[in-house]
């Protein structure tokens, strides 16, 4: 079966030892995806917890120090609904 259709990688051995792996694109690119989506939830996991500890600072706070790092003036405007 082609590559392609199983999207499995084909793992290339030296002497028993895995040496390389070949991957359909289509299914390296889900596989980059799903890591981007896992990272993702574990860093707003992160952030939630952080925030339940009090770590966190109030979100229009953030924005006014923002603003100063930033040295200039921007118009950010915070909409909560």
């Amino acid at each position: 079966m082609p590559i392609e259709e199983s999207e499995k990688p084909l793992v290339v051995k030296v002497n028993g030892a895995a040496q390389l792996v070949v991957q359909d694109a289509e299914a390296y690119q889900k596989l980059l995806d799903r890591l981007e989506y896992a990272e993702t939830i574990a860093a707003l996991s992160q952030g939630i917890k952080e925030i339940e500890q009090g770590k966190g600072v109030p979100a229009k706070e953030a924005l006014e120090d923002l603003k100063k790092s930033i040295k200039f003036n921007v118009s950010i405007a915070l909409c909560i609904g």
